[in-house]
């Protein structure tokens, strides 16, 4: 299996660059309209205007450096704002070698997790340097009560390269259904009593309720999406210890009952901040 070779969080503010995306706020009317939810035509577009190919690019070139990867997945669980350019053509066409370049969603916070697991099982296929791209942007025409919380002032990318010499060993990335939330606590707990012994750190996301556990804790901060907890995670390995740990991250995604996990076991001495 790859191992995680390198891991990026960038923010990005109001892009200046694309004042406006015509058509947009009349196309979320048109599409909203069904389900009752209003939308004002006459209104500007709110959020920073960063498409996810917008956003891509930038954290591709940093995450690969000089060589492209042959893989790229992108993991978003909001609606672009950019609908005129396809996320994966765009990104396909700034890289040599015409990586296989597609998008994931519609699974809310789980999202990213099905991403890490298509490349680690595609990787099997013959992949040797593959991307995921976990993207939020809020640059979104309608109210949703549903993402009350989250701070659309700043829109949040976290790159994951994998490779085969990554030094830093992923296990397969995991999503389990049917976990509600009456069994959520009773579910994690049996999970982390199948923790490896030596030192590990829980990194949660913001719905998962914090487990009594004798383990290091880091929680996810509530103002992010798909990103929030790989983010952490990214701090995280910015870290160096003097000794080997294990990282599990944690994610739960209420309205879909999907409980999300996947381990790193990271080697002593290591750091990926630079």
């Amino acid at each position: 299996m790859l191992g995680l070779s390198a891991i990026r969080h960038t923010t990005f503010g109001v892009n200046g660059a694309e004042p406006d995306y015509p058509g947009v706020v009349a196309l979320f009317a048109d599409r909203s309209a069904p389900y009752g939810v209003p939308v004002d035509r006459r209104q500007n577009l709110p959020g920073n205007r960063n498409s996810y190919a917008f956003m891509g690019a930038p954290v591709l070139r940093e995450l690969a450096g000089a060589a492209d990867p042959d893989l790229v997945v992108v993991a978003h669980a909001l609606p672009d704002c950019g609908l005129a350019t396809s996320i994966s053509g765009y990104l396909e066409q700034r890289c040599t070698g015409q990586p296989l370049t597609f998008a994931v969603t519609e699974q809310g916070r789980a999202t990213p997790f099905t991403a890490v697991r298509l490349v680690q099982q595609l990787a099997t296929g013959g992949y040797h340097r593959v991307a995921v791209l976990a993207m939020d942007q809020g640059t979104i025409a309608y109210s949703d009560p549903a993402l009350a919380g989250l701070d659309f002032g700043t829109d949040h990318v976290v790159g994951l390269l994998f490779t085969p010499g990554g030094a830093i060993k992923a296990g397969l990335a995991r999503r389990l259904p049917g976990v509600s939330r009456e069994r959520l606590t009773s579910v994690l707990a049996a999970e982390l009593a199948e923790l490896p012994s030596g030192p590990v750190t829980l990194v949660c996301g913001p719905t998962v309720p914090p487990p009594r556990t004798p383990h290091r804790l880091r929680v996810a901060p509530k103002d992010q999406l798909c990103t929030t907890v790989w983010a952490e995670l990214a701090a995280e390995l910015g870290t160096t210890t003097s000794f080997a740990r294990t990282v599990l991250v944690v994610e739960y995604e209420p309205d879909l009952g999907y409980l999300c996990l996947c381990t790193f076991h990271v080697p002593a001495n290591y750091g990926t901040r630079r």
